[in-house]
C-alpha cells in the first residue's frame, strides 16, 4: 500500500515545480510515496518537463484553470496513499519532513491533519504556519496588522495562534494550504475541499470540517519547509484583502448563520476598506511628500534669487515686478518635478542614468520654447536656465539624503553592491557563473565547499579554488560582507541548507539552485514574489517609472494617431485599429503593445497588439514575451508603432 500521496497543483511555475518534486524525491527514504501533479493549463512547458524529467509522476492535464480546490480534489480522487499531502509547487521540503509527519500521525491516531514550520525565502518564520479561526476579533486584528504589536497574545494574535511558540508542538485550528498533511480516510469523510472557494479560504474550511469530524489538527515544528511566496500576494494589497473578505464571507455563510457572524462580516468589510485606503496612502504618500518638499524648496530658493538678481544686474529689486516671471518659474519648476516623478526619481529603485539626461533635455526644451516667444512674454534667460537646472540639483541632493536615511541606492549602482557567495562543487559553481553572466559573476566574493573530508584531523578541500567550507560560512559572511548566498541543491542536503540559513539569519538573501543548476530560485521575504534568478533582476516593465512612461507613451501615440487619422484610415486594416481602439487606450483600459499575462510575467493592461506581431516567423512565443517584459523601454513601443505606420 502507498504510504503518502503528494498532490501538487501547478500553474505556470515550471522551475518551482521541478525543485519541489526534487525535494519530495529526496525526502522519500523508506516510505512508499506517489506524486500527483494537477496542471491547470500551464503554457510554460511544465507538463513537458514532467514527462521528460519525472516520468513516474502522475500528471493530470486540465484544459481549463479549474482553481485550487477542484484541482486538489482531482488529485485526491486518484490518490492511493494512506495519507495525503497537499503541497504548493513553490515549496521545498526537508529530507526528514515526510518521515516526521508519517511517524507522528502513526503514533497519534486522533490527529487528522498536520502542518509544519514554514520559512520564507529569506529563512524567516512564516506566521501562517499555524492559525486560529477567523473570529471577528481575530480577523480584524489580522487584516489591520494589530496582531504585530501583540505577537504572543491569544486574544490579539488569535489568527496566527500567537500563544503557541514557533518551536512548540501544539493543536491549532487552521493549517496553511501550502502544506496540509492529512489522513486520506478523513479527507474522504469530510468530502475533500469545498470547490466554492477559488483562491483563499479553502484551507480554513477544510480544517474546520476535519475538527468537526472529531479529529485534532497539529502544528509540528520538528521539521520545516521553505515556502517561497508566502501567501503569493502582498498582505497589504487591496486585491488580497478583498479576496480574503470574500473567502470569509463564503465560510461564515456556510457554517455560521447567527448574529455574531454578521457582525464579523461587517467588521471585516470595514477593515478591508480602511486597510485599502491606508495602504494606498502609505504607498503614494511618501513619494508625494518628497515631491512637494522638493518643489517648495526649489521655489523658495528661486523666488529669493529674483530680487537679488534684479538688484545686482538691473539696478533695482523691483525690476521684474511687471513681468510674468512668477508664472514662468512656478511652471518650469513644477514641469521639471513632474518629469522627474514620471521617470521614477521618487521610486525606491530610481535609476541615476535617467536623471541627468532628463534634466538636460528638459532645460534645453524650455530654452528653445522661450526663444520662440514674443519679446513681451520674456523676462530673463538666466532665471529661465536656473529654473530649469537648480530644481534638478535640489531633487538630486534630497534623493541622496533619503537614500542615506532609508538605505536605498540608485539602481545604477545596484550590481556593484551585490556580494555573492556560492556553495557547491566546482562543476555546479561553474554552471551557476555561466547562468549569472559576466556582470553578476564579478560580484562573487567567495566560493564555498559544500563539505570537507577530514584527514588526520584537518579538513581537505581545494584551497586554491574554495575560500572555505560550509562549516565556516558565517565567518565568511561577516568578513567578506556577503549579502547573498546561492546553494547548489545537487551538492547539499536541504537539511544542510536550512541549518545554514537558520544560523545566518534573515539579513542575507538566499537562493537555491535546482539539481541541474539551470534555475536559481529565491525570494527576499514573504512579501516578494520568488522568480528564477536571471529574470528577477530585470523585469523592467514592472518598475513604477516604466509603468508611468508606458502610459504616457500610450497617450502620446493616441494624440499622434488622431492627427494622422486620414492616413491611418486609408493605410491598412491594422492601422485602422489604431483609431478604433483610441477610446479604450485613452481611458486606460488597454495599452497599445503587450502580451497575454501569465503567472511568470508581470501583470499589465490588456493590449491591442501582441509584441509577437513584430516577429516573423514566430518561434518560442513565451521567450518573446519574457524578453519584452525583461528588457522593456518605451522605445520598444515607439519602434513598433513606427513599424506599424510604415509597413502596415
Amino acid at each position: 500500500m502507498t504510504d503518502i500521496s503528494v498532490i501538487i497543483v501547478n500553474y505556470n511555475v515550471k522551475h518551482f515545480l521541478r525543485q519541489c518534486i526534487e525535494s519530495v524525491v529526496a525526502a522519500t527514504h523508506d516510505l512508499s510515496v506517489e506524486t500527483i501533479v494537477v496542471d491547470n493549463t500551464s503554457v510554460d512547458g511544465s507538463v513537458q518537463m514532467l514527462k521528460e524529467e519525472f516520468p513516474s509522476v502522475t500528471c493530470i492535464e486540465n484544459t481549463d484553470n479549474v482553481g485550487f480546490s477542484k484541482a486538489n480534489n482531482q488529485g485526491i480522487a486518484l490518490a492511493k496513499g494512506k495519507y495525503v499531502l497537499l503541497l504548493n509547487p513553490d515549496t521545498i521540503i526537508q529530507e526528514d519532513t515526510l518521515m516526521h509527519c508519517y511517524q507522528y500521525a502513526e503514533q497519534n491516531t486522533h490527529v487528522g491533519a498536520i502542518g509544519v514550520k514554514m520559512l520564507d525565502g529569506s529563512g524567516s518564520y512564516l506566521p501562517e504556519s499555524k492559525r486560529g479561526f477567523p473570529t471577528a476579533m481575530a480577523a480584524f486584528c489580522k487584516i489591520t496588522g494589530l496582531y504585530k504589536f501583540f505577537p504572543r497574545s491569544r486574544r490579539f494574535n488569535a489568527y496566527y495562534a500567537g500563544h503557541i511558540d514557533h518551536d512548540a508542538i501544539g493543536n491549532v485550528d487552521v493549517l496553511c494550504g501550502a502544506f496540509m498533511y492529512m489522513r486520506r480516510d478523513v479527507v474522504n469523510q469530510v468530502g475533500g475541499l469545498d470547490e466554492d472557494y477559488w483562491m483563499y479560504g479553502e484551507d480554513i474550511d477544510l480544517s474546520y470540517q476535519i475538527q468537526k469530524a472529531g479529529y485534532e489538527i497539529t502544528y509540528l515544528p520538528t521539521t520545516s519547509i521553505i515556502h517561497y511566496k508566502g501567501e503569493s500576494t502582498k498582505k497589504s494589497s487591496r486585491k488580497y484583502n478583498t479576496a480574503f473578505y470574500g473567502a470569509m464571507q463564503i465560510f461564515l455563510s456556510k457554517h455560521f448563520t447567527d448574529r455574531s457572524s454578521q457582525v464579523t462580516l461587517a467588521t471585516l468589510k470595514i477593515a478591508v476598506v480602511t486597510v485599502g485606503a491606508l495602504s494606498y496612502l502609505k504607498h503614494i504618500g511618501g513619494k508625494v511628500a518628497a515631491w512637494l518638499i522638493d518643489v517648495a524648496v526649489s521655489l523658495a530658493i528661486l523666488l529669493s534669487l529674483v530680487p537679488l538678481w534684479a538688484h545686482t544686474w538691473h539696478g533695482g529689486s523691483d525690476y521684474f515686478d511687471q513681468s510674468p516671471y512668477l508664472y514662468w518659474i512656478v511652471g518650469i519648476v513644477v514641469g521639471l518635478m513632474l518629469l522627474l516623478f514620471v521617470i521614477g526619481h521618487y521610486d525606491d529603485d530610481a535609476r541615476r542614468r535617467r536623471y541627468v539626461p532628463a534634466v538636460l533635455l528638459y532645460g534645453g526644451g524650455v530654452l528653445v520654447f522661450y526663444s520662440l516667444l514674443p519679446e513681451q512674454c520674456r523676462f530673463s534667460r538666466v532665471l529661465v536656465v536656473l529654473s530649469s537646472l537648480l530644481p534638478g540639483m535640489v531633487a538630486f541632493l534630497s534623493r541622496l539624503i533619503r537614500n542615506r536615511i532609508h538605505g536605498f541606492t540608485f539602481a545604477y549602482e545596484h550590481n556593484r553592491k551585490r556580494r555573492l557567495a556560492v556553495v557547491g562543487n566546482k562543476a555546479s559553481i561553474s554552471i551557476i557563473e555561466g547562468l549569472l553572466g559576466s556582470q553578476l559573476s564579478q560580484c562573487i566574493v567567495a566560493r564555498i565547499a559544500p563539505s570537507s573530508h577530514i584527514n588526520n584531523g584537518k579538513p581537505e578541500y581545494d584551497k586554491s579554488y574554495y575560500l572555505t567550507d560550509l562549516n565556516h560560512i558565517q565567518d565568511v559572511c561577516n568578513i567578506m560582507e556577503v549579502n547573498e548566498i546561492i546553494y547548489c541543491s545537487r551538492d547539499l542536503s536541504m537539511s544542510a541548507v536550512f541549518s545554514s540559513m537558520s544560523r545566518l539569519g534573515a539579513n542575507i538573501r538566499y537562493r537555491i539552485a535546482n539539481h541541474s543548476n539551470q534555475a536559481v530560485l529565491g525570494s527576499d521575504s514573504q512579501y516578494t514574489l520568488g522568480k528564477w534568478y536571471t529574470e528577477e533582476l530585470a523585469f523592467n516593465i514592472n518598475t513604477g517609472a516604466n509603468k508611468r512612461l508606458k502610459r504616457l507613451i500610450d497617450i502620446l501615440i493616441c494624440i499622434i494617431n488622431i492627427v494622422c487619422s486620414p492616413y491611418l484610415i486609408l493605410r491598412s486594416k491594422r492601422t485602422r485599429q489604431l483609431l478604433t481602439h483610441l477610446p479604450q487606450v485613452l481611458g486606460g483600459r488597454l495599452t497599445w503593445w503587450g502580451y497575454p499575462t501569465t503567472e511568470e510575467l508581470p501583470v499589465i493592461r490588456q493590449s491591442v497588439f501582441d509584441v509577437k506581431d513584430q516577429y516573423q516567423p514566430i518561434q518560442q512565443l513565451n521567450i518573446l514575451h519574457l524578453n519584452y517584459a525583461k528588457n522593456y523601454s518605451v522605445w520598444q513601443d515607439i519602434t513598433m508603432w513606427i513599424n506599424l505606420i510604415i509597413y502596415g
